[in-house]
């Protein structure tokens, strides 16, 4: 049997993950990896496949690249997963479980996550109840008059995201506006 035809007979077998998490900046909830792994290894084990992830760079960046193989044929098939700049270990942590989780659902051709159509992507979703607008405005005017507080690294990272912001129209998160202004203050 190729692996195509087990993760077919897999993915029949695969129950609704239990969505035992939730997302505080959505108020939506989620199937956390510790819950989505307790349901399917023991499936993937009973057919004969084996799921790996290991972080690794390219010339893109920093990826986790998630992996099923059929331990009898050794066929595999992986998934990507780019993880963004990262500043500290804990949020290294954070992006590795977040890329084997998305990394292994797409794999697996699964949902767990409320499904909003790309909604919240498009600006039109749900947004959190109490969140704080973003002044951009005030983030460039800091950034122009205490540019020299950066290390070269912090400085290209503002830079690039001022950058996207004026000439694509790609919004800051609030939680890097408000480390990217507490560093300029």
């Amino acid at each position: 049997m190729s692996i195509y035809a087990k993760l077919l007979k897999i993915q029949s077998e695969l129950p609704s993950f239990d969505k035992d998490s939730t997302n505080p900046h959505f108020k939506s909830k989620f199937a956390s990896l510790p819950a989505i792994l307790s349901a399917a290894l023991p499936i993937l084990r009973a057919n004969g496949v084996l799921l790996t992830n290991h972080a690794s760079h390219d010339e893109c960046g920093n990826y986790v690249k998630v992996t099923l193989t059929d331990v009898e044929s050794n066929e595999s098939v992986s998934s990507m997963v780019p993880m963004i700049k990262i500043d500290s270990m804990q949020l290294v942590g954070q992006a590795f479980t977040y890329a084997q989780r998305y990394g292994f659902l797409s794999l697996m051709g699964v949902c767990a996550d409320l499904d909003d159509d790309g909604e919240s992507l498009s600006g039109r979703g749900a947004k959190p109840k109490d969140e704080k607008p973003i002044d951009m405005d005030a983030l460039v005017g800091l950034f122009n008059k205490n540019k020299t507080k950066l290390g070269e690294d912090q400085l290209k990272y503002v830079e690039d995201a001022i950058d996207a912001y004026e000439t694509k129209g790609i919004k800051l998160s609030l939680s890097t506006y408000e480390r990217i202004m507490k560093a300029l203050s």
